[in-house]
């Protein structure tokens, strides 16, 4: 804060929290907390407005946490759009890195979210169109988030694996019982530029599937989950050595990259004020431990099955499956998948898209995911204009084009903008991409007090955009 004019401080216990905020967010008012920190309404006497003030809880308390709060930090500071929640202050008590221990931050304060809207009232299609299309224009902002090395316009997933080695072999359950094979890979995607620009990523694999020399980096990130905390020495193994076979229990589904995806879109994360204007709350933020990939329940009703079930075939196309539920919940009022576990969940999507072909099921790397498909008996594709009887054609046809299993034939979120359902908002000029996000400290493995001088000067180095009084009013 050494770079700005730094404002008093004044102290409030909340909760049995002490809350140390600035002089100008004032009529603090708890509004709900979570294992990652607590939130309060404010009144903010510089613009004339109310925020949301959210206090991390703990955010060193490990290495994990150190970095999961510098990665929301960055992220929020990077997210400028209408659609998708940003940052619009962030501040700490803390006059110096030494005394830094407390992180604050300060986004718009939304109304209710989708969720309670759905529960309370029945929407229009006008209603329906409106919030779909901004649902997909902050998708689209945020799915545009690529990583890049800093200087360099190559997009890293553009390029090519060079090498890999297997690093172990096991067993694991995600939903259903599956073979894995842990592998390490090393890109090298700048050596040009920056020769120091070795990069080591673990990632896991079914047994069976193909070498991946030559793949593109963007479809390993898109098909592999980062295990960064699997010791690296494991790639100097070769597989003459590999060790006996080993237990891999409560492995967590692949995962996309953090910034590049919400993942966890559902009528609860997203939030509408009283002019039916969305934001995207939530977009993977903070789900970098296995526990917390794994422990979700009502999400499972809007995750696409490829994630849900470890297809491991899987591509930007995850969220549209996630869009396509949730606007099937607002053209019925009704959940479209309510599954009681992965199973059930599997067999409720199937009743309405039918079973996969079999041209689908043979891309399937899971022997044990294939064997159970072919299990089950055969089911057709349902007319969905007899599953939403009265809804628009139009909306109809892109429900269609959305809940689809085979990824490769999904719309995608620039194409779902261009539907003409959307007609009336589309406006190609008006629906912009994200600049780059580097993303490149993912794979960095520091201490706490690195990540924690990281913050500091994250915070310190916040400029706030001019302030948009027409954009905050609800």
């Amino acid at each position: 804060m050494s770079h700005k004019e730094r404002p008093t401080f004044y102290r409030q216990e909340l909760n049995k929290t002490i809350w140390e905020v600035p002089e100008r967010y004032q009529s603090l008012s708890p509004v709900g907390s979570g294992a990652y920190g607590s939130v309060c309404s404010s009144y903010d006497v510089k613009s004339g407005q109310k925020m949301a003030v959210k206090k991390l809880s703990r955010p060193f308390q490990s290495i994990i946490h150190a970095k999961r709060t510098y990665r929301e930090l960055r992220l929020l500071k990077h997210m400028k759009h209408e659609n998708v929640i940003g940052l619009l202050d962030v501040f700490t008590p803390a006059t110096s890195l030494e005394e830094f221990n407390d992180v604050y931050l300060v986004t718009h304060l939304m109304g209710a979210d989708l969720n309670n809207i759905v529960k309370c009232q029945k929407l229009t299609d006008d209603h329906v169109q409106f919030l779909i299309y901004q649902i997909l224009r902050g998708l689209k902002v945020c799915l545009s988030c690529l990583a890049v090395c800093p200087g360099c316009p190559v997009c890293l997933s553009c390029l090519s694996v060079l090498c890999f080695s297997i690093a172990a072999a096991g067993k694991g359950s995600v939903g259903m019982q599956c073979s894995y094979l842990l592998f390490c890979f090393a890109v090298y995607p700048f050596s040009r530029h920056h020769p120091q620009s070795k990069l080591h990523h673990i990632y896991i694999s079914y047994l069976n599937q193909d070498a991946c020399m030559g793949w593109r980096v963007g479809i390993l990130l898109n098909t592999f989950l980062i295990l960064p905390s699997v010791p690296l020495s494991f790639h100097l193994l070769p597989p003459s050595l590999l060790p006996p076979s080993i237990s891999l229990f409560s492995l967590p589904s692949p995962s996309l990259p953090p910034s590049l995806s919400p993942q966890d879109l559902k009528p609860s994360n997203l939030a509408v004020n009283e002019d039916c204007e969305l934001k995207i709350l939530d977009f993977g933020l903070a789900r970098h431990t296995d526990d917390e990939m794994t422990g979700y329940v009502a999400t499972r009703w809007y995750r696409a099955p490829e994630i849900m079930l470890n297809w491991m075939h899987y591509n930007m196309t995850v969220d549209i499956w996630s869009v396509g539920c949730i606007m099937a919940e607002l053209l019925t009022g009704r959940t479209l998948f309510p599954g009681t576990d992965h199973i059930n969940q599997l067999q409720q999507i199937m009743r309405l898209t039918g079973t996969p072909p079999a041209c689908l099921i043979s891309q399937m790397p899971s022997h044990e995911a294939r064997n159970y498909i072919n299990s089950l008996p055969q089911m057709l594709k349902r007319n969905f204009a007899d599953v939403f009887v009265g809804a628009n054609p139009q909306a109809v046809d892109l429900l269609e084009k959305m809940l689809v299993l085979d990824t490769d034939k999904r719309i995608t979120a620039s194409e779902a903008l261009a539907h003409p359902y959307f007609s009336q908002y589309h406006d190609p000029d008006d629906e912009p991409e994200s600049e780059p996000y580097d993303q490149s400290f993912e794979s960095r493995e520091l201490e706490i007090e690195e990540w924690k001088r990281l913050t500091y000067e994250e915070v310190c180095s916040f400029e706030p955009l001019p302030f948009d009084g027409d954009e905050m009013e609800s």
